[in-house]
């Protein structure tokens, strides 16, 4: 394939040739010199025995010291740095003669012979065998990229109660990063209902205290706590209720409940909306102050819906007063602590806010129902804000328009004759213009206020995930 010439010599001397078989080592010699005629880069010995020192030294000293052909042996003993590398090559060349051997012993179901309907049968009887170590649990076994990985499962749902297991795990967190260190606070302090993963530097200790065959050895070892299915509380209806200044109900949004939980520090609820969740954590000490964190993800939503998601975000962000119902009774009342929204914030949610809006518009005017894209470009949202104003009967400036073709109908007007004049047309109310150029696609006067730009996207510690 590059060009080189290579002489592979097989010999077949189980036992080597020792000084003592001249034969051998003539047949050898005489071998090399008959390949020399090809002239080879590289000429190779290839024999079933592991060569000696003296044997290996005669095989280099056929070259004597010439550069070509390079001189190399493949022996035994390379044949076995190389098995040593793939087990499951060495495996498929010997099974035959290990099947044989497991039938001679009456083994084959042992040995695998009968393949994947062994494996099952295998691997059943393994897991009715971990089923009987415990009334109340038992290990899944998976085997994955040479892991062995046990998951621990509750045979039925008082497990925990009835036999508990405790896991005590001393952390590491100086190091690590900031947002795993939020994650075990929201988790280990108040029992929120997400997936926590410490790695295994960030475990100094790990000990696991429950029934006596029960061993985990916590050495190098991943901790991965997932949240209860279905969680405490999920399903049941909540309200939340915004209220203005004076105490009367600005809006009221109903959602559901996905978790309840309680952890070291405190509670927590999680709380799920159209295209929005909430989660409050409720410290036990009063003098620490409720947190709720507040995230939106549009992605497959309706307009109207999507506007409702921008709704509750922006009256949580702001701070707004709220009360909030669980199954028809008032749970909690209050102010939520907002997020000091700079007004570059404030403007880029307006900014997103109108982009749904005017797309709602459009889709009201062509009944064309699509969801919220999750991506728009500069472009695309200019062309938006100039369909939804003349949708309502405006006359916008298009910027993507290099010329203007229309028909006049006989009728007179200051506007047409200050563009025959190459004038600027006099500013105010468009409708003598638009009633002179009936097929004009658009015209030039003043864009509206509020024409969009920059970017449409909400800046916030939790921002919406899908968003024109």
């Amino acid at each position: 394939m590059d060009g080189r010439v290579r002489i592979y010599q097989l010999k077949y001397f189980p036992d080597g040739f020792p000084g003592s078989s001249q034969g051998r080592r003539a047949g050898i010699k005489r071998s090399f010199k008959k390949a020399l005629e090809h002239d080879p880069d590289d000429w190779v010995l290839v024999v079933p025995c592991a060569l000696t020192l003296s044997e290996r030294a005669y095989v280099q000293d056929l070259g004597a010291g010439a550069e070509r052909p390079r001189i190399r042996v493949l022996d035994r003993a390379w044949l076995d740095d190389k098995l040593a590398l793939h087990a499951d090559l060495e495996s498929s060349f010997v099974r035959d003669d290990l099947r044989e051997a497991a039938r001679d012993y009456r083994a084959e179901l042992a040995f695998l012979a009968g393949g994947t309907d062994d494996i099952a049968q295998r691997v059943g009887a393994l897991g009715r065998r971990i089923d009987r170590l415990d009334l109340h649990w038992s290990i899944d076994v998976a085997y994955r990229n040479g892991a062995v990985v046990q998951t621990l499962r509750p045979k039925h749902p008082r497990a925990q109660q009835v036999s508990p297991i405790y896991f005590t795990v001393r952390g590491h967190f100086k190091d690590a990063d900031p947002g795993l260190t939020a994650a075990v606070r929201r988790v280990v302090g108040f029992g929120t209902a997400e997936e926590l993963i410490l790695p295994a530097s960030a475990i100094q200790e790990l000990s696991v205290h429950g029934p006596e065959w029960l061993r985990i050895d916590g050495e190098n070892a991943e901790v991965r706590m997932e949240p209860l299915s279905p969680a405490p509380g999920q399903g049941q209806s909540v309200e939340l209720v915004f209220l203005d200044g004076s105490g009367a109900v600005r809006s009221v949004h109903e959602g559901t409940v996905r978790a309840m939980g309680k952890g070291q520090l405190g509670s927590s609820l999680d709380l799920a909306f159209t295209g929005l969740r909430l989660t409050f954590c409720h410290a036990d000490d009063a003098s620490v102050p409720t947190a709720a964190s507040c995230a939106v993800d549009l992605t497959g939503l309706s307009c109207p819906d999507a506007l409702q998601a921008l709704d509750i975000y922006g009256q949580v962000m702001e701070g707004s007063a709220f009360r909030l119902r669980l199954n028809g009774e008032e749970l909690a009342a209050g102010t939520f602590p907002g997020a000091g929204l700079t007004q570059e914030d404030r403007e880029r949610l307006a900014r997103l806010r109108l982009t749904v809006e005017d797309l709602h518009v459009v889709q009201q005017h062509a009944r064309h129902h699509f969801s919220v894209p999750s991506e728009l470009r500069p472009a695309d949202r200019v062309l938006l804000r100039i369909a939804r104003l003349l949708i309502e009967g405006h006359c916008v400036a298009n910027p993507f328009l290099a010329s203007l073709s229309i028909e006049l109908n006989g009728q007179d007007s200051p506007v047409l004759r200050a563009l025959s004049r190459a004038e600027a047309p006099p500013t105010g109310p468009c409708r003598p213009w638009r009633r002179a150029a009936r097929r004009a696609t658009t015209s030039r006067c003043a864009p509206q206020a509020g024409s969009p730009t920059g970017s449409t996207s909400p800046a916030s510690a939790t921002p919406p995930t899908s968003a024109p």
